[in-house]
């Protein structure tokens, strides 16, 4: 039933307490009914600010309640407030971030600290009002995934509608007559979410009393249980703040980079590679230091000390100041030294760079923080006049505990077995979803501060600021109280993967066109990779890391699987790249046609990929192309901005986040396009060539 706030029976409306499961302690008795909470705004470009001109609030699937004003609103809480009495109603919102900063314009409700909890600013996860009678969770972090996505995916009766009919271009007030389209439109938003929270809780036997707040936190419940026996292992492992620092230094992500011999030039018949799911086959087949790390004394700081504990196979993070570091080949696809991560160089005269990579440093000294696997690398692709190690520390190193290797395991085996069935697709999806989410249990930062929701009125990003309540150490010492993981793990995940990625560009290194994190295209015919899928297969089989599908064929976890199209033998008919993030293509589709698809961060892939095919395809990829015809959106945070007169009424905007279309511009930085005019013919015609196998 869908009805106007104003004509609701609230004495029709009977909440019925929750029963608590065995081994559910809280004092907080949770409504066994669910709700969901949505607003609707328009757009005022000329001054980039935002109003709500109609809110819908279900309450389970029988309930559409709708509202035009903040006091209808605030009406409706008090209303249900009285008839839940002890009480409490969990509210999904799909993006509480955006929904948020309307609820919190002191016009309609003052939060304080206690009540506002959030990752960073304008990135929040809960909001308790009126005494904790409403609890208002994120519905975006429980799912990872859009409305539609979500709906979708669970097969909900009240799938989200298309927005195209809807016209979110069209200035409306609170007084603007809906159609009803636009009515349904709007009650299908929160009735579609009430229906997927409840399929997915009933997916994994929970409900209000046990859903996690994030998809991670599906993973992280399953992990604390299998980390159990290594408590006294995880708490010994724990790092000081010295130690953690350096982590966090030698901490990077995957390695995505575009060879710049290619950069700019149209290249026809790409193949391609992707990895098996490559950061779960990191914890599964690689070594961790599951040991605690010493601190090396001064007098062994050195090199032939360093590859001592190489060949001992120790795990090792250090510091190191190197001087006039360089490339030992010219023409090196993917240099791996990334600026970013260099601590100190305090003249960028000398110092040349690939789109944010180190080429040389001639005259400076470099300082990085790493493991002994990016120190391999980095020995292999650069020389240097002298290195000095500033500190080192030193662990035993060993297989990723047992418990995650295992969950790991078991979530390949469920997404494998379950991959291509139809009626077995919500599994698919969740264990497809929560295997990756391991590795980001693994890498979160232990020290990141608290983010405080303060006063309204105070100008600091909207209310947000973080906390500086506690010292790095106190920090440190909390984390360490609730760990059941090591931040070292995380930051071996990674250094292992770009380790693999890195043995198959070495293999075929001068037509390696474009790399990230888990996948290489390429030109030619990349020889002895089949020599190292063996070697992969071999390893697994020794540990159980494969599975079968559902015809009986067996993949491994971190083999290198080709991507080529098997009509044509390659993966791109076409391809550009302009740098990392930043690529287009032609691919045949399933009628055997071509089609325009694009990569680039911030940009929407679909509709992107429109636009680039309406100005010219691939050739029209360049440089100064501008995207500004996609959907791409930009949020404004805007405090309260008084009162406006709109369609000849008079409307009061609060606090409000204006989404607003932005253009995307392909370019390069100066540093990047003064390095691309130095590769000249001669050298493309060296590196580029079109070679027959």
């Amino acid at each position: 039933m869908l009805i106007w706030e104003r004509f609701v029976n609230y004495d029709t409306i009977k909440f019925t307490p929750l029963p608590k499961k065995r081994g559910q302690r809280t004092k907080v008795t949770y409504a066994e009914q669910l709700a969901a909470f949505d607003i609707e705004t328009t757009r005022l470009p000329e001054i980039e600010q935002s109003f709500m001109y109609v809110w819908q609030f279900a309450i389970d699937l029988n309930l559409v309640i709708m509202g035009r004003t903040w006091d209808e609103f605030r009406h409706m809480l008090f209303e249900l407030r009285k008839r839940l009495g002890d009480m409490r109603l969990l509210v999904y919102v799909h993006n509480l971030s955006y929904e948020g900063t309307y609820l919190s314009s002191p016009q309609v409700y003052r939060f304080d600290n206690s009540e506002v909890f959030s990752t960073d600013a304008h990135k929040i996860l809960r909001m308790m009002m009126y005494g904790n009678s409403f609890e208002i969770r994120c519905s975006v972090r429980l799912s990872n995934l859009g409305l539609d996505a979500f709906t979708r995916r669970y097969d909900c009766m009240y799938r989200k509608r298309s927005g195209e009919e809807f016209d979110y271009t069209t200035i409306r007030t609170p007084s603007t007559p809906l159609t009803r389209k636009e009515l349904l439109y709007c009650a299908y938003d929160v009735l579609g979410l009430v229906e997927a929270v409840k399929a997915q809780m009933k997916f994994d036997g929970d409900n209000q009393y046990s859903v996690p707040f994030t998809q991670t936190g599906y993973v992280r419940r399953e992990a604390k249980k299998l980390m159990r026996p290594y408590k006294w292992n995880i708490q010994d492992c724990f790092p000081t703040k010295e130690l953690y620092h350096v982590l966090r230094n030698a901490f990077r992500g995957g390695n995505t980079h575009a060879n710049r011999y290619y950069v700019n030039e149209i290249v026809s018949n790409v193949h391609g590679i992707d990895i098996s799911s490559s950061y779960p086959a990191q914890q599964v087949l690689e070594y961790y230091p599951v040991h605690p790390f010493q601190r090396v004394g001064t007098f062994d700081l050195t090199s032939a000390h360093l590859d001592r504990l190489m060949d001992m196979e120790y795990c090792i993070v250090f510091q190191a100041q190197f001087t006039n570091i360089r490339l030992r080949y010219e023409y090196e696809p993917i240099p791996y030294i990334p600026r970013a991560k260099c601590l100190a160089c305090p003249d960028k005269k000398w110092y040349r760079v690939d789109n944010g990579r180190v080429l040389s440093a001639y005259g400076l000294k470099l300082t990085l923080c790493m493991t002994e696997i990016d120190f391999r690398i980095i020995s292999a692709q650069y020389v240097w006049d002298k290195m000095e190690i500033q500190s080192m520390w030193r662990a035993r190193s060993g297989q990723m505990y047992e418990g995650l290797r295992q969950l790991n395991i078991k979530l390949f085996t469920d997404k494998t077995k379950l991959k291509g069935i139809p009626e077995m697709k919500v599994y698919y999806d969740n264990a497809k979803q929560r295997l990756n989410s391991i590795y980001g249990m693994t890498c979160q930062n232990p020290l990141q501060p608290e983010v405080l929701f303060t006063d309204p009125d105070s100008p600091d990003e909207m209310g947000f600021v973080l906390s500086k309540d506690k010292s790095e150490d106190e920090l440190l010492a909390m984390a360490k109280q609730r760990a059941f993981i090591t931040y070292q793990l995380g930051v071996y995940t990674t250094a292992h993967a770009r380790a693999e990625l890195q043995r198959v560009i070495d293999l075929h290194k001068d037509y390696v066109i474009y790399c990230d994190t888990d996948s290489v295209m390429y030109t030619g015919d990349m020889r002895g990779l089949d020599e190292i899928n063996e070697e992969y297969k071999r390893r697994c089989l020794e540990c159980g890391g494969y599975a079968q599908d559902k015809f009986g064929v067996n993949h491994y976890m971190g083999v290198f699987e080709r991507e080529d199209d098997p009509r044509h033998g390659f993966k791109f008919a076409r391809y550009i790249t302009q740098g990392a993030k930043k690529y287009a293509y032609e691919k045949w589709n399933k009628n055997d046609e071509l089609e325009i698809g694009i990569t680039v961060a911030g940009v929407p892939k679909k509709e992107g990929a429109k636009e680039l095919a309406r100005h010219g395809g691939l050739e029209a990829f360049h440089d100064g192309f501008v995207f500004s015809e996609c959907g791409k959106l930009g949020v404004i945070y805007n405090e309260d901005y008084g009162e406006v007169e709109v369609n000849g009424e008079k409307i009061n905007i609060t606090r409000n986040a204006t989404l607003t279309p932005v253009s995307y511009t392909l370019g390069w930085t100066k540093d990047y396009e003064h390095l691309l005019s130095y590769v000249t013919e001669e050298k493309l015609q060296y590196i580029v060539q079109d070679v027959e196998y």
